[in-house]
């Protein structure tokens, strides 16, 4: 029996890879945030166009090891799975997409996980 996952948003692109992204608060001291880079297709844009989207990673799951385990997925065609956080900003309104908090949040197109284990 296939095992049914109740996914809300997934984005299909071309996987990246993973990169730190040092900051600072308001009070001075320093963080890290992590994103995982997939390239689309850019919309309304030119054909073969591109853009690379930004999905923050959880903290839970650079501590698991996310890292390593999709490295072996760089430039390879894969469905991640997400969610969307919207948050007021002075501005107006702003949005952030999110990495499912599980390891497998990122797969292979054809269906097949080819993470592998951190070394």
């Amino acid at each position: 029996m296939q095992q049914v996952r109740n996914h809300g948003l997934s984005l299909k692109g071309v996987w990246k890879g993973i990169l730190e992204n040092r900051r600072t608060n308001n009070d001075g001291q320093a963080y890290v945030q992590h994103f995982g880079g997939i390239e689309v297709p850019k919309m309304n844009g030119f054909p073969g166009e591109t853009e690379v989207i930004r999905v923050q990673v959880p903290k839970d799951l650079v501590s698991q090891g996310i890292m390593g385990k999709t490295s072996s997925l760089i430039d390879k065609q894969v469905e991640c799975f997400i969610w969307v956080r919207a948050y007021p900003t002075r501005a107006g309104a702003g949005f952030g997409y999110y990495l499912e908090n599980n390891m497998d949040c990122v797969q292979l197109l054809n269906g097949q996980s080819e993470l592998k284990k951190a070394s």
